[in-house]
C-alpha cells in the first residue's frame, strides 16, 4: 500500500446479480470497503477516502468506522 496520499477512492466487489440479493452485496462490500479504509488510515492517516460503492449510504458509514477517520458530512 502506498503511504503519504492525499486521496483515496475505489470500488469494492461486483454488481448486484439476479440472485444475489442485497444483504450478499452489504456483506461482501463493506467487508472489501472496512479492509481498504483501514488499511488506508494506517499507511495515509492524513488521506480523504471518497466511497463510490454500493450500497453507498452503507458504505459511508462503514470506511470512518473502520478507518477511525471522521466523516466530513
Amino acid at each position: 500500500m502506498p503511504t503519504g496520499w492525499e486521496a483515496m477512492s475505489g470500488g469494492a466487489g461486483g454488481g448486484l446479480f439476479i440472485r444475489h440479493v442485497l444483504n450478499q452485496l452489504l456483506t461482501t462490500n463493506a467487508k472489501i470497503v472496512a479492509s481498504c479504509a483501514g488499511q488506508s488510515a494506517r499507511y495515509s492517516p492524513n488521506a480523504c477516502i471518497i466511497v463510490v460503492t454500493n450500497p453507498l449510504d452503507i458504505m459511508a458509514y462503514v470506511a470512518p468506522e473502520a478507518s477511525d477517520f471522521h466523516s466530513a458530512g
